[in-house]
């Protein structure tokens, strides 16, 4: 309950912020686009593996932090080229077996993202600009492992596949060169050859909040 109140309240204030500020609301008409968004996650789960015969309990989840740095080139109209790159951070977790051996696992996700970004009021001179996006590109996964029993170890290893990703959001023009933005999206993708902390799949959503930069000659 406090998590939606607080979100209607930030999408009041933006909207009410960009009614007073809001002038000359041109910006999308520029040519190139930098925004950086921050927000959370959540990317799957896994509850319990098997190992050399030993049970191994595990609480791990796939909620955490999620950023994102965009690059965007104007084509036509509404329509811009998109370029993120990410990273979603899972949270860690501890995995105790019958041998009493402790392991710590950290695990992140870095989709590199190529695709196509639309603003629905790209020709309506309002400061209130949503739009809907689609991307393809490599998914890279990583997994950190310390383990603490009759011996202690590190172990790092990465897993590469395909993905896609798809949402929305809205940007509230305050001026001409810069917007707050408020996007969601959901990364799809095809399952890593090897688990990383015994998921190879990490398909989910991710709510973030950023800033936009318009660049370039109008």
């Amino acid at each position: 309950m406090k998590t939606r109140i607080l979100l209607i309240t930030t999408l009041v204030s933006l909207f009410s912020l960009q009614i007073i500020l809001a002038h000359e609301q041109h910006g999308l008409w520029r040519s190139t686009r930098i925004n950086v968004n921050a927000g959370l996650g959540d990317n799957a789960e896994s509850h319990a593996t098997i190992i050399n015969d030993d049970l191994v309990n595990t609480s791990f989840s796939g909620s955490g932090v999620h950023g994102a740095l965009g690059i965007g080139k104007h084509i036509d109209s509404g329509l811009w080229g998109d370029f993120s790159l990410e990273t979603r951070g899972m949270n860690g977790e501890a995995q105790v077996s019958f041998s009493d051996d402790v392991s710590t696992h950290a695990v992140a996700l870095m989709p590199i993202m190529v695709g196509l970004r639309y603003y629905l009021f790209q020709d309506i001179d309002t400061g209130f600009q949503p739009f809907f996006h689609i991307a393809a590109g490599p998914v890279i996964g990583a997994e950190s492992t310390n383990k603490v029993g009759t011996t202690i170890s590190h172990e790092a290893h990465s897993e590469t596949t395909m993905g896609w990703k798809y949402g929305g959001g809205v940007d509230f023009m305050l001026t001409n060169w810069l917007a707050l933005e408020m996007a969601g999206s959901y990364l799809d993708m095809q399952d890593f050859k090897t688990p990383l902390n015994g998921a190879t799949n990490f398909n989910g959503w991710s709510v973030s909040f950023g800033v936009c930069l318009f660049l370039g000659a109008q």
